[in-house]
């Protein structure tokens, strides 16, 4: 497919995310209103998160470009369905933070995302898997999945907002928190690991501020690896350090860079991970691989 092919939009627009949770309706209307304003031709519709992964399937067998009004989670759910079909995606950062629409060059303004949209210019980025399952960002084993657990639990229950929850979730965690023993396997090495926490990440990710979750590129097709050590009230600490552009000091981190496979084992048969900010169990061991240029975006050069 070159950039100006001509085909159709499905834009599922997720009924829970970020600021679309309390008026879907209104959102939707407004990317249909901008996509008639660009020229395009588009079915705009409003998706529970549990269906994305069907709907994705479903609508792309069909030849048309398939477009995630959402968050991260949203669009790590679509790519699952979407890596090694050529399909195109398209985000529209709807979400929280929105780091991979970020990480592609799409604007945060709304008619601005759509007008990236019009362009129809497809470009081939990596993605990460895990035992099957792709992610975009980042994956994670250890604290960060029971701080988005609480969080999500907070949000249900209680009706928080998402950072005040995130806030009470990680000091939570960070006061109970145990460390787990883990076999890490990467880049040739192998070593034994009392870890609270491992993010494996789509490319290299930063490790300075302001760019802690920023990356220069999504093509260089590697993996890097993120093993913290400490855990209690270390963990803030290690946290204060790299929000103070001081992470290499730490020395509860151990980072792995330009690997394109690695392995997490555990004695446990099954472990939680977090893909993009979703919660799951997962068989151990945890088979990390790069898959380059497996998803066709649309976004800028």
């Amino acid at each position: 497919m070159s950039d100006r092919d001509p085909f159709r939009f499905r834009i599922f627009v997720n009924a829970s995310s970020g600021p679309t949770a309390r008026d879907v309706g209104d959102v939707r209307a407004r990317i249909a209103a901008l996509c008639a304003r660009h020229g395009l031709e588009a079915d705009v519709r409003e998706v529970e998160p549990s269906c994305i992964v069907e709907a994705v399937r479903d609508a792309a067998g069909r030849g048309d470009a398939i477009v995630i009004a959402g968050g991260d989670g949203s669009v790590g759910a679509a790519a699952n369905a979407l890596a090694g079909t050529g399909t195109p995606l398209g985000v529209l950062p709807l979400g929280t933070l929105n780091h991979f629409a970020t990480d592609l060059g799409i604007p945060a303004d709304l008619d601005a995302a759509v007008g990236v949209l019009a362009q129809r210019h497809v470009r081939r980025v990596d993605v990460g898997e895990v035992n099957g399952r792709t992610f975009v960002n980042t994956s994670a084993v250890g604290i960060y999945t029971d701080v988005v657990v609480d969080r999500d639990r907070q949000r249900r229950e209680r009706g928080r907002g998402k950072w005040a929850a995130m806030a009470v979730a990680a000091l939570r965690a960070a006061a109970r928190y145990r460390r787990q023993r883990l076999t890490i396997v990467a880049d040739g090495r192998r070593w034994e690991h009392r870890s609270s926490l491992v993010f494996v990440g789509n490319n290299r990710y930063a490790l300075r501020f302001p760019h802690l979750a920023a990356r220069e590129r999504l093509d260089g097709g590697t993996l890097c690896l993120f093993a913290i050590d400490g855990h209690g009230w270390r963990l803030l600490r290690l946290a204060a350090l790299m929000l103070l552009g001081r992470g290499r000091d730490a020395h509860d981190l151990r980072r792995v860079d330009g690997v394109r496979e690695l392995v997490i084992g555990s004695r446990r048969d099954r472990l939680t991970v977090a893909l993009d900010g979703e919660v799951d169990a997962i068989e151990t061991p945890l088979r990390y691989r790069s898959r380059p240029g497996a998803l066709t975006v649309l976004a800028p050069d």
